[in-house]
């Protein structure tokens, strides 16, 4: 096959398809459905590697024409497109997966039409929401294994310490940083109060703070975690902002960084349906960061059950 064809994705069986989502989930079910949307999504995403810079216009174009308007059916991926926070992957849309796979029905079929409600709901069947979910179980895991001096950087709305109070019974020292205030307000309800913890909450550009000349402010830690913001940085960024953070970690700290893995099997529907991209980067690129922060025992790179993000644990030096 060619790999410069200029000749644009065809949507109209995707189109079909969805239009015809009700009563096709109605005869054969949601799991059969999804399974067919699956089918149809890595079959462009295939046909779209063959893509030269115009094919790739005229397709975006498409998309926007004949699936874009099913899609804002949908509360999820209006949200998603709409950005009314300013970028992809917000507290808000990361909270909205959260429910959407983990909540009630209300929260999972979310839409302003049956066709819009059932496309919320498979999309949060696609691989990258159960890795987001996946993502919080890991976080709980090293909440609950590292000491207790913690610092999140591009936090969100934590998740992950909604429920911290069953996840540790010592007193804990939390650092949060985000640049989205709204954020903060919603990570500092949600995980309320404790005499058992201390935490702080800082609104700040997550760069410029990495960057600057005293990061150590943020205290020792013992483990710092940064997850869904790598993916929107550079690799050379990359390494600036994780070799500053080097300095905050405590003897034999570990610092955690998630990056998208290029062959996500979802970024074909993530950046077409949803306008959401990322600096995706492979092992390769991963381990050549690692190498270049200093004082570290040890590096482990993993990837998630389904392939679309990269943990990489980095151990500082006892």
């Amino acid at each position: 096959m060619s790999t410069n064809s200029e000749h644009p994705l065809d949507f109209v069986p995707l189109r079909d398809f969805l239009l015809s989502l009700p009563q096709l989930a109605n005869e054969h079910g949601e799991a059969a459905c999804y399974q067919q949307l699956d089918a149809m999504l890595q079959n462009l995403a295939e046909e779209r590697k063959r893509l030269g810079a115009k094919a790739e216009g005229a397709s975006r174009a498409s998309f926007d024409s004949l699936i874009l308007p099913l899609v804002c059916q949908s509360n999820f991926g209006k949200h998603l497109h709409d950005k009314p926070r300013g970028y992809p992957g917000d507290y808000l849309t990361q909270e909205m997966i959260w429910f959407g796979r983990t909540g009630d029905a209300h929260q999972r079929y979310t839409g302003t039409t049956e066709i819009g409600r059932l496309i919320s709901a498979l999309t949060f069947d696609m691989d990258n929401c159960r890795a987001n979910e996946q993502r919080v179980y890991m976080l709980r895991s090293l909440v609950r294994t590292c000491g207790p001096r913690l610092a999140s950087i591009g936090c969100g709305s934590c998740i992950e310490l909604w429920d911290v109070r069953s996840l540790r019974s010592d007193p804990l020292d939390i650092f949060l940083l985000d640049r989205d205030q709204g954020a903060l307000e919603r990570a500092r309800a949600c995980i309320g109060a404790s005499a058992n913890y201390s935490t702080s909450y800082h609104c700040d550009n997550i760069l410029r703070f990495a960057l600057r000349p005293s990061p150590q402010r943020i205290g020792e830690r013992d483990l710092i975690y940064l997850f869904g913001l790598l993916d929107y940085f550079s690799a050379e960024h990359a390494v600036r902002v994780l070799v500053s953070l080097r300095r905050c970690l405590a003897s034999g700290g570990l610092m955690v960084a998630t990056n998208a893995h290029p062959r996500n099997p979802t970024r074909f529907w993530m950046e077409y349906a949803g306008d959401w991209w990322l600096n995706y980067k492979d092992e390769q690129t991963m381990l050549g960061i690692a190498g270049q922060v200093p004082g570290l025992d040890e590096v482990r790179l993993l990837t998630d059950d389904w392939g679309v993000y990269q943990y990489l644990h980095m151990k500082a030096n006892s």
